[in-house]
């Protein structure tokens, strides 16, 4: 079962998505999709690092994927 949380992100993701997929082809068709890819990345950049100046850490409560703890393939669990 999902956490409330996650469910909650989710959601928000979504319906955040919905109208701004409209804008994004709008811009796409006024402008360079070029353009918009780059303004994109350079925003995400720009989050990312704020986030890491005012020390939140993005990646807590995230396991470390490791071989070891990797999970088995389906063919691999018991049934």
């Amino acid at each position: 079962m999902l956490d409330p949380a996650v469910s909650l992100a989710m959601t928000i993701l979504n319906v955040s998505n919905s109208p701004l997929s409209s804008l994004v082809g709008v811009l796409c068709d006024r402008i360079d999709a070029r353009r918009v890819v780059l303004s994109g990345m350079l925003g995400l950049a720009l989050c990312l690092l704020a986030a890491r100046i005012i020390g939140a850490n993005l990646w807590d409560g995230a396991p470390a994927m490791t071989p070891d703890s990797a999970p088995e393939s389906v063919s691999e669990q018991p049934v």
